[in-house]
């Protein structure tokens, strides 16, 4: 994705602390399992719904 929304959308992303993950086309976010940053979460969901994107959340093992 190219263009100004995706520049406005970048930036806010980053400010939770997400990373681009290139390859994957992703932002990701590594946590503690027991601690979920809910705020951070709910934040990334706004995001979405203002540039019309999606939010998939991944718990992965150990």
């Amino acid at each position: 994705m190219d263009g100004p929304r995706w520049d406005e959308q970048r930036e806010a992303v980053k400010e939770t602390g997400a990373i681009f993950q290139k390859s994957a086309g992703t932002w990701i976010i590594e946590t503690d399992r027991d601690a979920l940053p809910v705020d951070t979460v709910n934040r990334l969901y706004e995001i979405a719904a203002e540039y019309g994107t999606q939010v998939h959340v991944i718990i992965g093992k150990d």
